[in-house]
């Protein structure tokens, strides 16, 4: 199942550098999301987008701060586990998530952020950039000691 869990830019270096994520929560385009959305089997593509946003969302608020970049890590993995007492779409993965369960990483636009700075707020709503694990180096090289000191 492929999952979308809200990291820091640390959790990604650590990665990177051969550790793990940890068992930990995250968001999934599970049957509730597609109820809660009135989304049909047929629109999964629409609910992976919303698991991605409700992560995002989730890497803000675990960072404490609307002026710290959204980062995302999109993972395939099998032990999955709905939270039934959370918000549709929330999940708990099982297993640790390695470099190789990682397909891709989403995390704002470093332009964008740069403005939201200047207005003291960054929207939920703006569009996450996309790096496919191939070109995770590349995202790393966009990260700056701001990203990595709130990590």
């Amino acid at each position: 199942m492929r999952i979308y869990i809200p990291v820091t830019a640390n959790d990604v270096l650590r990665v990177v550098a051969g550790e793990v994520l940890t068992p930990s929560r995250g968001y999934a385009a599970t049957e509730e999301l597609l109820e809660s959305y009135s989304l049909t089997t047929d629109e999964e593509e629409i609910a992976e987008y919303v698991a991605m946003s409700l992560a995002a969302h989730a890497s803000r608020v675990m960072q404490q701060s609307e002026l710290i970049r959204r980062i995302v890590v999109a993972a395939d993995v099998s032990n999955v586990r709905p939270v039934e007492t959370a918000d549709a779409g929330v999940v708990d993965f099982l297993d640790e998530v390695r470099l190789s369960d990682i397909a891709s990483v989403h995390a704002d636009n470093t332009a964008i952020l740069a403005t939201s700075v200047d207005s003291r707020r960054l929207d939920d709503a703006s569009e996450l950039l996309w790096w496919a694990v191939q070109e995770i180096d590349t995202f790393v090289a966009t990260l700056d000691e701001k990203d990595e000191k709130h990590g």
